[in-house]
């Protein structure tokens, strides 16, 4: 697998950037560059991220792996480590709690996704230790978790760090589901108040 073609940014943040792509396959890929030479890390990154690759779930990001590439902005000559993963379509979870008429259904679908892809996680002793509105791509009634790295490489993943990290993960999830819940039930209030308006 090789990326052949790169197209727009789509992500940053502080560990990286994001960038939208095409692999030799013609699959559309995410590669993302990180904010600074990995250096002394880099060993510790790429087992990382080999540990990410054992999460094959339809409501996880595809790790594909590590490559080196350049990063594709104008004076960039020297090929740096960078992580190419599954490109996550359909709009943030916090974009889409805005979105008209989400039923209660729709709700349901897309936090059994959340809580599909986190039990994905933590079954394989990892977490994802950045969950938020921003790390999630909702489509249709489908969700993906983005951006499984998202935490410092530089930390110690000591098995008590593990279950902090999973406990985190549970903590933000139900904050999630409050808010999706709470999109869904204000979407169904204002159609309600829309119908008997109409038939007043």
């Amino acid at each position: 697998m090789g990326v052949v073609k790169f197209g727009e940014e789509i992500g940053t943040g502080s560990f990286g950037t994001v960038w939208r792509a095409k692999d030799d396959l013609g699959r559309e890929v995410a590669v993302k560059f990180f904010s600074s030479p990995l250096g002394a890390i880099k060993e510790q990154v790429v087992k990382h991220a080999q540990a990410l690759m054992q999460v094959t779930h339809p409501n996880v990001v595809a790790i594909y792996g590590m490559e080196e590439l350049i990063r594709p902005v104008e004076g960039n000559s020297d090929p740096e480590p960078a992580l190419v993963m599954e490109y996550a379509p359909g709009q943030k979870f916090s974009d889409w709690l805005n979105s008209p008429r989400i039923s209660r259904s729709d709700a349901l679908a897309v936090i059994e996704g959340l809580f599909a892809g986190l039990s994905a996680f933590h079954a394989k002793g990892l977490a994802h230790r950045d969950l938020h509105g921003g790390n999630i791509h909702v489509y249709g009634r489908q969700l993906k978790l983005i951006d499984p790295m998202a935490h410092d490489p530089n930390s110690v993943l000591s098995s008590n760090s593990v279950r902090d990290g999973q406990r985190s993960d549970l903590h933000h999830a139900r904050a999630l589901v409050i808010q999706a819940l709470q999109a869904a039930d204000a979407h169904t209030h204002e159609f309600g108040n829309f119908c008997m308006m109409s038939t007043a």
